[in-house]
């Protein structure tokens, strides 16, 4: 049987302004999920797993990026309509997961003014 475990973090972007400037100072430092227009707005995501068992780190590595961004994409991230940090985990089948993230941390994501969502992933019972 499966434990319950983290996957990765998302951080993704929206707004009413391109978004491709921070992609591009990104791209050889993360992994890129989207970056488009949807026809209602630009999109912008990244994933970072690495190889951590908890998010801590991983949501460290995404601020500290953020942080080495230049002024203009930095004001361009402050800016955009929807800022969010998704959390991943697998449900498992078993066990219980607790995992923590310091306040320290949460004041460094505050002042992105970035919204954390939790997900998590249903067991795949066909190995899929």
């Amino acid at each position: 049987m499966n434990q319950a475990s983290f996957i990765n973090v998302d951080l993704e972007l929206s707004s009413e302004k391109g978004l491709s400037i921070i992609a591009e100072e990104l791209k050889d430092k993360i992994f890129l999920l989207q970056d488009e227009f949807d026809g209602l707005s630009y999109k912008l995501a990244f994933e970072c797993s690495l190889t951590e068992q908890e998010p801590e780190p991983v949501i460290e590595t995404l601020i500290g990026l953020l942080d080495s961004l230049s002024t203009q994409s930095k004001a361009l991230v402050k800016s955009c309509s929807s800022k969010i940090m998704d959390i991943g985990y697998d449900s498992g089948e078993e066990g219980v997961l607790v995992n923590n993230i310091p306040c320290a941390l949460l004041q460094r994501i505050t002042e992105y003014e970035i919204d954390l969502n939790i997900t998590v992933y249903p067991v795949d019972k066909d190995g899929k």
